[in-house]
Parts: C-alpha cells; structure tokens; sequence
C-alpha cells in the first residue's frame, strides 16, 4: 500500500528540524517514495530547492505549510494546521500566508484569514 508524508519539516524550520532538504528528497528516493510532502513552520524558503530536487528524483513534489493559526477561544494561544497546496493558486495562497505570519502577525493569524485564501 502507497503511503505518503504529509508533514515533513527542513532545517528552514528552526529549532525543529536539522534535515536539508536535499537529504530529506535522497532518503525519500532511496525507500522508493512517489511522492512526499514539505511543510516547514510559518516558512517557506525551502519550497523551489524541494520542488526542484523531487522533479531530479522522480517524486511528486508537494509543497505545504505549517502555519500558526491564532485560537479564537483563548488569547495569545496558537494551533499549528498542516495546508498543502493543489496547484499553483494553491501555492499563491501559501506564499501569501507565509508572508503575513512573517510581517503582520508574528504568533499566529487569524483562523478567518485563512478563509480569505480559499480556493474559489
């Protein structure tokens, strides 16, 4: 049965992964993956060296995001949601949210930005 990783995160990723990206896609090719999946925190420096790597190896690349989105219950209280893009738009949207973490809201955004970047 196939099996793919969903939630891989890169030395871009700091404090919580020291793999390079170029070692994470060599393992992934060495065990015979199809596909695997990049999800760095908040970040994602590593999406084109990932992409282009997979496409060297023969492995569907899937670019994602680990974003901090802001609990709306509890004040100052963020929850890490796993987004994959589906295709370029996807990505668009994953760029533009990566950003606003960057400079708009450093702990987190709001859950209702994320509606915002929806596919139509």
């Amino acid at each position: 049965m196939p099996f793919v990783h969903l939630q891989v995160q890169s030395a871009y990723s700091l404090l919580s992964s020291a793999a390079k990206v170029e070692a994470l896609v060599e393992k992934a090719s060495n065990l015979g993956f199809k596909a695997l999946a990049l999800t760095d925190e908040n970040v994602m420096y590593g999406a084109i060296a990932f992409y282009k790597e997979c496409r060297k190896r023969g492995i569907k690349p899937i670019i994602g995001l680990t974003a901090s989105v802001l609990s709306e219950a509890e004040e100052n209280t963020s929850y890490p949601v796993v987004l994959l893009a589906k295709n370029n738009k996807g990505y668009q949207n994953l760029l533009k949210i990566s950003s606003a973490i960057q400079t708009k809201s450093k702990n987190g955004i709001p859950r209702r930005w994320l509606f915002q970047y929806r596919e139509g």
